[in-house]
């Protein structure tokens, strides 16, 4: 049976263009980014903030 995963990424870096669009991020030296991943077949949310 397949997982039902949803997700949401929010780009926070103060040179980000498109802030839900994580592509660009790959170009630059620092990261600065939150996803949020919703399972619910488990019924967890998932919060991650990665700053560099």
């Amino acid at each position: 049976m397949m997982r039902r995963l949803n997700y949401l990424f929010y780009d926070r870096h103060s040179e980000a263009n498109f802030r839900y669009d994580y592509k660009a991020m790959k170009k630059r030296y620092s990261i600065d980014f939150s996803v949020l991943i919703l399972d619910n077949d488990a019924k967890k949310i998932i919060y991650i903030e990665r700053d560099t």
